[in-house]
């Protein structure tokens, strides 16, 4: 007897329910019974939000777990390659462009820090000695964030 013969022998018919339609389906039940509860689920989240046929439902409950499936495998795929090997798959961005980013957030915050220091002292929340005031001024001057604007517009 061959190994897909003996291994068939050995599974055992489980009687599933999927939105309403009894299946009949061979394998391991505990886990068979998951996966029926988790596509029925996934049908009847879709059935909720859409007015469509059955088949529809199935399609959509089809493409939403080949999604999830597709996002694991990635994330996975990632994982496994080495730490100077390219991720180009769920990780589109080269080092030097999550260096520009991590750049231009930390300028993002910095220049939030400094606006919220100028708005505390205009509200007198927060004072400061008359010198800290100005080198936070220049601060900001030397930033270009709080450059004077000219006359003609």
């Amino acid at each position: 007897m061959d190994d897909m013969a003996q291994g068939a022998s050995n599974l055992s018919a489980v009687q599933v329910e999927i939105f309403g339609q009894p299946f009949s389906l061979h394998g391991d039940p505990d886990h068979l019974l998951k996966l029926a509860q988790y596509v029925d689920s996934k049908m009847r989240t879709f059935a909720e939000k859409y007015t469509v046929n059955n088949f529809q439902l199935a399609v959509f409950a089809a493409l939403r777990i080949a999604h999830e499936n597709h996002l694991l495998k990635t994330r996975l795929d990632g994982e496994r390659k080495a730490p100077g090997e390219e991720k180009t798959a769920g990780h589109p961005f080269t080092e030097e462009d999550k260096q520009r980013v991590r750049e231009r957030r930390q300028r993002h915050h910095t220049r939030r820090w400094y606006e919220r220091q100028l708005l505390a002292v205009a509200e007198g929340k927060l004072v400061m000695p008359n010198k800290e005031y100005k080198a936070l001024v220049a601060f900001g001057r030397a930033r270009g964030w709080n450059r004077r604007l000219s006359s003609k517009r």
